[in-house]
């Protein structure tokens, strides 16, 4: 008869491990390397005017909305249940000029450049995330190896 030892060691480590991975904060972590992906891809096919734009808002100044505006407004944000959103963020105040840098970028206007929010999703988001989608699972795997060898049961 064979006796084999630690079994009960190796199951509890293995649980352990599975408690760990279904946390929705790394499970977050693990799929914003993919988010990160789908990001560049969509900033690349979003639309860039050759020049710059006045908005004029019912009280104060004009203000210059620049030429990239809404590639660089981009952004990966993380849900609740370990899901990650890609899409442009909206600034809800306008403080100056509109998309000097990345964190001044608004993407307010993108469901106007494509006369709806779904055909700005169906035309720029959806055909980022299939142009990507083997580059967003090789992200997705090596940032899953990395939290392995980090956290391995041993």
């Amino acid at each position: 008869m064979i006796q084999v030892s630690g079994i009960d060691e190796l199951t509890a480590r293995l649980k352990a491990y599975q408690k760990q991975v279904s946390d929705p904060k790394v499970k977050t972590r693990i799929m914003a390397a993919g988010g990160q992906v789908v990001k560049r891809k969509a900033a690349t096919l979003a639309p860039k005017s050759r020049k710059d734009h006045k908005y004029y808002p019912k009280k104060g100044s004009p203000v210059t909305i620049f030429s990239g505006n809404l590639k660089k407004s981009m952004r990966v944000y993380r849900g609740r249940e370990g899901d990650v959103y890609v899409g442009p963020h909206f600034m809800r105040r306008v403080t100056g000029d509109i998309g000097a840098t990345a964190k001044t970028a608004s993407g307010y206007y993108a469901a106007a450049l494509f006369k709806s929010a779904a055909a700005f999703r169906r035309d720029i988001m959806e055909a980022a995330a299939a142009q990507a989608s083997a580059k967003v699972f090789n992200a997705v795997e090596k940032a899953y190896a990395r939290f392995h060898d980090q956290n391995a049961p041993k």
